[in-house]
């Protein structure tokens, strides 16, 4: 089975795919493919972002300026779906490749932007994560955004609502950890009876 999960800005994602991780399933990350494109330099990357922005988005040492990066896309709707052509379609070939490595098994991929990019159609079922946007918001400020970086952000998302219309399953994370943790098990049986019983 190949899951695929996604939901709004500080709403819990990661702490879902250490859950399931640590239930057995093999786990992919949107961001992280996209951080080790950065920190790796690949060439693709390098010479698109090169092409589009010059200079002023690598350091002195040639390295990617992931903050410069995220200044530009979250305060210009139009270059952050600019710089998703550039990388999703990188992502989703290295995505493609993983999923083969692990035919057969039970995968988790978390994709932020999972709706926005159109690939619903690479996943048996999709979940999606909740949490209100109060509790987004002080998690978030807590982590060093400002509310003006979290408006600016969450502005440029589909709506989590129309997310978990959207969604085969639902997690709501407006609660602690341990909540988090109950509901990650309880989808986790469900989808070990649904196995045995397909």
């Amino acid at each position: 089975m190949i899951l695929g999960l996604t939901g709004g800005f500080g709403c819990g994602k990661s702490s879902v795919l250490a859950f399931f991780k640590a239930s057995g399933w093999y786990t992919l990350s949107a961001d992280s493919v996209c951080h080790d494109l950065y920190n790796h330099r690949n060439p693709e990357v390098m010479s698109a972002l090169n092409e589009h922005w010059g200079s002023g988005v690598f350091g002195p040492d040639g390295s990617i300026n992931k903050s410069r990066i995220s200044k530009i896309v979250f305060s210009d709707n139009s270059e952050l779906k600019w710089l998703c052509s550039v990388l999703y379609p990188i992502i989703e070939r290295i995505a493609k490749v993983f999923f083969e490595q692990h035919k057969g098994r039970n995968i988790i991929f978390e994709v932020p932007l999972l709706y926005e990019a159109g690939w619903e159609k690479m996943f048996d079922k999709i979940i999606a994560v909740y949490a209100s946007p109060e509790v987004q918001h002080q998690r978030l400020l807590k982590t060093g955004f400002s509310l003006d970086n979290i408006v600016q952000r969450s502005q440029l998302q589909m709506t989590p609502e129309l997310k978990m219309e959207k969604a085969d399953f639902t997690i709501i994370n407006n609660g602690n950890i341990d909540d988090l943790e109950k509901q990650c098990k309880e989808l986790i049986n469900t989808f070990k009876e649904s196995h045995k019983n397909g």
